[in-house]
């Protein structure tokens, strides 16, 4: 269990690390398309303003404009897609993490009840009835007995294993000697 943990973790890791480099894929478009906003802001300002070369470059203005608006809406495209492959990622990451919760609770419990089983055994070993039958305070093979359940000095509630006050003489709990 320990090793798929350990599997797991670097899964983890590795896909952490994808994730980073989708997000900065994304912000690297996100970037690149307010440039292009920026020229193309830019472009639509000097074509309207008072400029004395206002009439004499319109056609090749008017190209770049459209090829702005074309390398806008190619990296408006790529920023949907890789928004959409960043979700996925994350959402494949938060599932690996949850896996890895559930398997640390399972091996966790599967640890307990081996202490559990390890303490009942080294129990049963000195209470005399180990895994052969014998055990350090008595062996049965031999017609020692142990005490049974329904002895009534192992229960917990019976007047035999009641805890014994010292007499008081004759004085009251409130009287001080």
């Amino acid at each position: 269990m320990q090793v798929r943990l350990r599997r797991l973790a670097r899964i983890l890791d590795a896909q952490g690390q994808m994730h980073r480099r989708e997000e900065a894929e994304l912000a690297r478009v996100v970037r690149d398309g307010r440039e292009v906003e920026t020229r193309r802001h830019d472009l639509v300002q000097a074509l309207g303003g008072l400029s004395p070369f206002h009439g004499l470059f319109p056609a090749p203005m008017a190209h770049r404009l459209n090829a702005l608006a074309i390398e806008q809406d190619r990296l408006r495209a790529d920023g949907e897609a890789r928004a959409g492959s960043l979700i996925a990622s994350g959402i494949k990451r938060k599932r690996t993490e949850r896996l890895i919760g559930r398997l640390r609770v399972e091996h966790g419990a599967a640890l307990e009840k081996q202490a559990w089983l390890q303490h009942l055994e080294a129990f049963a070993v000195t209470a005399g009835g180990g895994p052969d039958g014998a055990g350090r305070r008595g062996d049965v093979r031999r017609g020692a007995s142990s005490p049974s359940a329904s002895d009534a000095s192992l229960r917990p509630n019976h007047p035999s294993t009641a805890p014994v006050r010292p007499a008081s003489h004759g004085r009251q709990d409130s009287e001080v000697p």
